[in-house]
């Protein structure tokens, strides 16, 4: 069972402020500690817009692909793996039937 943090950042300027990619991946790096998880790798996303489904971003089509029944998968916030409702639901049912559990962080946990 492995667990794995998926990070995005959509411009240059977003990787260095606010919500930048070092502050994501210790936002994950921490709730999977507190929840007894270790992490095997994070998929890191620069300048992909999150309009585009996670199935066509590089490393969200790499996450998919490496999530297996059992890994757990975290992200920050919602807004980091998803833009589109349907993509999000269709991710989410695509992983419950993999028996892949999703945590985003801002909605509480496992979603």
């Amino acid at each position: 069972m492995g667990t794995f943090g998926y990070a995005r950042v959509s411009t240059v300027r977003q990787s260095e402020e606010g919500e930048s990619l070092e502050v994501q991946q210790r936002v994950i790096a921490g709730y999977a500690q507190m929840h007894g998880l270790a992490i095997d790798k994070v998929f890191v996303e620069r300048g992909v817009s999150g309009s585009k489904p996670l199935s066509d971003r590089p490393q969200g089509a790499a996450l998919l692909a490496a999530a297996r029944s059992g890994d757990t998968i975290i992200t920050p916030k919602l807004d980091r793996m998803f833009r589109s409702a349907l993509d999000a639901l269709d991710v989410l049912s695509r992983l419950r039937e993999r028996g892949v559990a999703l945590h985003m962080i801002d909605l509480g946990g496992d979603v």
